[in-house]
């Protein structure tokens, strides 16, 4: 009996532990990936401005991004790298809604580099 007694309490601090745990491990992350010509682009910055809050990221290697402990609420998504057109869109973050966007960068013409 000794040895049941003593696997169910390691039974129930394990599922208190990982019920305490949920909250912290379902925080409101948000990714994405930049790409040109369907290649990955790193160093691109990614801002998420929501009211008067900036959030900034910037892509790894494999083009990349994420915010970590993003409020939800409504913003606008900045994409921007020197040389290609920033991309700019409103959207609704929400934690419940997974949202991974995939931007594709377009290189800047000419003229709109001189400008």
């Amino acid at each position: 009996m000794n040895r049941i007694t003593t696997f169910l309490r390691t039974c129930t601090i394990v599922l208190l532990c990982v019920a305490l745990a949920a909250p912290v491990l379902s925080a409101a992350e948000f990714h994405g990936q930049v790409k040109f010509g369907n290649m990955p682009v790193p160093g691109v910055t990614v801002t998420f401005t929501l009211g008067d809050k900036r959030f900034v990221a910037i892509t790894d290697p494999q083009g990349i991004y994420t915010f970590r402990d993003l409020p939800d609420g409504a913003g606008a998504i900045q994409v921007e790298m020197l040389g290609f057109v920033p991309i700019k869109q409103e959207i609704t973050f929400s934690s419940k809604v997974p949202f991974n966007p995939t931007w594709e960068l377009k290189l800047q013409t000419f003229d709109e580099i001189k400008a």
